[in-house]
Order: structure tokens, then C-alpha cells, then sequence
């Protein structure tokens, strides 16, 4: 991989070529050992604080208990596998369980400002809102907190791989996914279809925990090369303009099979989506622990 520019396309050229083929390792040079030394009460005050928020407004939404319950844990079963598959894999050095919770709750409470943008765009660009405004708003919203990770110098330590960097953006986008699957699966009805709703719902998280994981991994790439940070924005750049396309192919996919009235390719091209979005992260994941073998 080439070193990050400051310009938008050679950044997503490099992210491309990274992310679809095969890469060489990268030369990163030891790392320092990590105490992992994290400040308990706060981290558990946050997160609950967070988590709260992103619950609330799925049961606002939902406003039946036991639609909830039901929604809540049909939702955490497919999330709590992802996270965990993914915390798993990183064999040498896992992050604390404290901050990976507190990206996971940011990003349940992030459905709070993408549910307001995604409403007024709604009413003023009706059927385009899923594929223009969702992508943008929740893409952004949900890696506010990966952003945030990498501009303070003591939450940052803890990224020394690009694993630690993936890690954190898929906490992230899964718990944006896991409350808007709260939402999702309490509005199914009792019908023939609730099955394959409730599958595709359980892709779709995989989905957000991808596209959030990336700009974590990019975040963790720059600073592994050596590019401060200062708090611009503009670093962010690159990766979210990825994840927003991303996202964008999987939201129109599936609302242009619906408005065709198709039935059962919405479900047999989102699985097709998932294996290939599964596929990917194995491959990013298995070339990042790559590189800390090698270095």
C-alpha cells in the first residue's frame, strides 16, 4: 500500500486496491506493549449512558414491550456473533473489552442523529432517502467515535495494528446495526415473509460493522505510517466516501429489488452481498495479523 495522500482519489485507489486484492505485508516496525490501563468507572458510566440512548429510541419507535423483547434479542444473537468472531481473531494482542463496548454503544447512539436526518430527507427526497441520505448520515455518524479515537493521543495508543483499528470501527457500526434491527424486526409482522426478513436484517448488521470497520482500519493505516493527526476532519475523508459507496450499493440493491417486485432475490442477492462482505473481512483481517507476525 502506498503512503496516504492528501488528496481524496489516490486515497480511495489505495483503499480499493487494498481492500479487493491481494497486498503485500506492510513494514511497520515494532510496537510498543500496551498496559491497557483504562479509566473503569467512567468507560462503564458512558457506555451505559450510551447504550441507553440507542435503546430508547428503538423502543420509542417500537412502543411495544413485547415486539422489544422479541426484536432485542433476535437482533443481539447475529450482532453478538459478529463482534465476537471479530474480537477473537485479532490473537495477539486484543483491545480491552471497555473501549471495544464504548465504540459498540456510540454506535447505538448514533441511530439518534441519522434517525433525524434520514427523517427530513425522507420528506424531502421520499424514495431516494435510503440510498443517498442513509448512507451519508449513518456512515458519518457512526464513525464519529473511531474519529474521535485517533485525534486524542491516550485513546490512540491503544491502536498499534490495523486489526486494533478494524476492531473498533466494527464495534461501532454493529451497535448502530443492532438497534436499527431492533427497529426493523419489531415492525415484521406475523407473515410468510418474516423469515427471510429477519435473515436479511441479520446480513445487514455484517454490513455496518464493515463499512465502519474500514475507517477504523484506514484511521489505524495513517497513523501507522506516520501521519499526525490534528483533528482534521478531512482524514476522514477517504474512508467514509468508501463506506458511504458501499453502503449505498447495499441499500439500492435491495429497494430496487423490492420495487420490482421481486420476493425472493432481495434475500438471495443480500446473501450473495454477505458472503462476499464476510469473504472481505477475513481477507483484511488475515493480511493485518500478516503483518504483525512480520514485524
Amino acid at each position: 500500500m502506498p503512503p496516504p495522500s492528501n488528496s481524496l482519489i489516490p486515497n480511495l485507489r489505495a483503499m480499493f486496491n487494498a481492500v479487493f486484492k491481494p497486498r503485500a505485508p506492510l513494514s511497520l516496525g515494532p510496537m510498543p506493549s500496551l498496559s491497557h490501563k483504562t479509566a473503569d468507572v467512567a468507560y462503564i458510566i458512558a457506555i451505559a449512558v450510551l447504550l441507553g440512548i440507542g435503546l430508547a429510541v428503538a423502543y420509542g419507535m417500537v412502543r411495544v414491550g413485547s415486539l422489544f423483547t422479541l426484536a432485542f434479542f433476535l437482533s443481539l444473537i447475529p450482532t453478538g456473533a459478529y463482534l465476537s468472531l471479530v474480537y477473537l481473531s485479532d490473537r495477539f494482542e486484543r483491545e480491552p473489552p471497555l473501549l471495544v463496548a464504548l465504540a459498540f454503544a456510540w454506535g447505538a447512539a448514533s441511530t439518534l442523529p441519522a434517525l433525524l436526518v434520514n427523517n427530513a430527507a425522507a420528506r424531502a427526497i421520499g424514495i431516494l432517502a435510503p440510498v443517498v441520505s442513509a448512507p451519508i448520515g449513518e456512515e458519518f455518524f457512526k464513525s464519529i467515535f473511531v474519529y474521535y479515537m485517533f485525534t486524542r493521543s491516550k485513546l490512540s495508543t491503544e491502536v498499534n495494528s490495523l486489526t486494533d483499528g478494524f476492531v473498533y470501527g466494527f464495534a461501532s457500526g454493529l451497535g448502530f446495526g443492532f438497534v436499527e434491527n431492533i427497529v426493523y424486526m419489531a415492525s415484521i409482522t406475523l407473515t410468510s415473509s418474516m423469515i427471510d426478513a429477519v435473515v436479511i436484517r441479520s446480513l445487514t448488521v455484517l454490513m455496518h460493522g464493515f463499512t465502519t470497520g474500514i475507517v477504523g482500519w484506514w484511521l489505524a493505516y495513517m497513523k501507522l505510517r506516520g501521519v499526525p493527526y490534528a483533528g482534521r476532519m478531512w482524514d476522514l475523508a477517504s474512508p467514509l466516501v468508501f463506506a458511504i459507496c458501499v453502503h449505498a450499493v447495499w441499500n439500492g440493491t435491495s429497494t430496487l429489488l423490492q420495487l420490482l417486485g421481486a420476493r425472493t432475490a432481495p434475500l438471495a442477492v443480500m446473501t450473495l452481498y454477505f458472503v462476499g462482505i464476510a469473504y472481505l473481512i477475513r481477507k483484511i483481517i488475515g493480511e493485518a495479523i500478516r503483518d504483525e507476525v512480520l514485524k
